[in-house]
Order: structure tokens, then C-alpha cells, then sequence
């Protein structure tokens, strides 16, 4: 299930849109986002994880950067709740004007050989 929304969801259910965190009170984390922004100039980095026991401030460093960040191409989705890859890749394929494949096995090649989102 797709949805736009910030109410509280049922697990597998995927929010896109943008980023519903408050940076008010933002403090700290400046060396977690150098090294992310260096990897964003880097050419030969195409994907950027963030890990962590929950509670860490994980969800909150990745608002900064999207905040921060100068994407050509933005997309924000939240998979707290369990979102399935399936859904995630159909909603970026979409969002971005790619062709979503009709079987689910392509989608991992799909979105590997998106050119030009950087």
C-alpha cells in the first residue's frame, strides 16, 4: 500500500513525500554530515545507507542532509513502518519517470540502472 499521509500506519504501509521531522532544535552531527556530503560528490558512491539501534537520531540526521543536500531529483520515503522493497522501487521507478516492470524479479536491475538521478 502507497500512501501520502502523516498519520500513525499499520506496518507495510510506505509515507512518501517530504520529510515531516522539526530541525528546530538541530544540533550536533557535524562530522556524520561532512562525511555524508562528501560521499554525495563522490561519483563513484550511488547509494547511502544510515544504520542504527532505534532512538539514535537516524530518521533525524537523514532530514538534515535532504534539508542540506542540492539533489538535482528528490524523493523521501519513510520504510519505519515496514514498507516492502517492491513498493519502495515501484514508488521511486514512478516518482522519478522511469518504466516500472511488470515482473517484481526486474526491479532490482530497474533501479540499478537508473542513469543521470545524481
Amino acid at each position: 500500500m502507497l500512501e501520502r499521509s502523516t498519520k500513525i500506519e499499520s506496518p507495510g504501509v510506505l509515507k512518501a513525500g517530504n520529510p515531516g521531522k522539526s530541525l528546530a532544535y538541530w544540533q550536533g552531527r557535524t562530522a556524520e554530515i561532512a562525511q555524508i556530503q562528501q560521499w554525495l560528490t563522490d561519483e563513484n558512491t550511488f547509494l547511502i545507507g544510515i544504520e542504527g539501534i532505534g532512538g539514535t537520531g537516524k530518521s533525524m540526521l537523514a532530514t538534515k542532509i535532504y534539508e542540506i543536500a542540492d539533489f538535482p531529483k528528490r524523493f523521501w520515503a519513510d520504510v519505519s513502518n515496514g514498507a516492502g522493497f517492491s513498493d519502495l522501487a515501484r514508488k521511486v521507478l514512478t516518482e522519478f519517470g522511469f518504466p516500472v516492470p511488470e515482473q517484481e524479479a526486474q526491479l532490482v536491475e530497474a533501479l540499478v540502472s537508473i542513469k543521470g538521478l545524481r
